[in-house]
């Protein structure tokens, strides 16, 4: 099971049994992480701490494959994840056009975790992604967000503390928008 909970900012904490992920948070962690705790950043940095990852490339920790994508030249890091058998894309701000090649090496997601920076190109993205389950994060602007969540179909959806999903669980025929409490 993959649990999502929102987190300061615009930041997720992806939890599921085979690690967590502390997703897109403001800086990188000052002290070193513990065992099967990961920090993904959206801009590359120098860490010190081997948990840290903040680069486009393939990682494995025990059974959770990470796969950062170049955004920007490598100026951002977007990231496709697979844990507990679902494969979930994990989209930086800020958030871009993405061509027929980067939608591609998304691939087949389950999740997508975008920013609501824009909704028409969150419309685009989501209609070519087409996953089964969305979670749009709220950037700078509340009135953007709201037309975000207006274009994925939960403009009346009650924001939730946390997501929990299984791979059997997932809608095989529709969309679940899901919508974070925010700070």
């Amino acid at each position: 099971m993959l649990t999502i909970k929102p987190q300061p900012g615009a930041s997720v904490l992806a939890t599921s049994s085979q690690g967590s992920l502390t997703i897109f948070p403001k800086e990188a962690p000052k002290k070193k992480s513990a065992e099967r705790s990961y920090t993904l950043l959206a801009e590359p940095v120098d860490a010190r701490d081997a948990n840290v990852i903040s680069w486009p490339g393939e990682y494995d920790y025990g059974g959770m494959t990470i796969r950062g994508l170049a955004q920007n030249g490598d100026a951002h890091v977007s990231y496709v994840v697979t844990t507990d058998g679902l494969r979930c894309g994990f989209l930086s701000s800020p958030l871009g056009s993405w061509n027929e090649q980067e939608i591609e090496l998304l691939g087949d997601l389950d999740v997508l975790v975008i920013p609501a920076e824009n909704a028409k190109l969150v419309q685009t993205i989501v209609e070519e992604v087409d996953p089964p389950v969305v979670i749009p994060l709220p950037g700078k602007d509340p009135k953007v967000y709201k037309e975000v969540l207006q274009a994925c179909g939960a403009k009346e959806t009650a924001p939730v503390s946390e997501v929990k999903l299984k791979k059997g669980s997932l809608p095989s025929d529709s969309r679940a928008v899901y919508v974070l409490e925010t700070d």
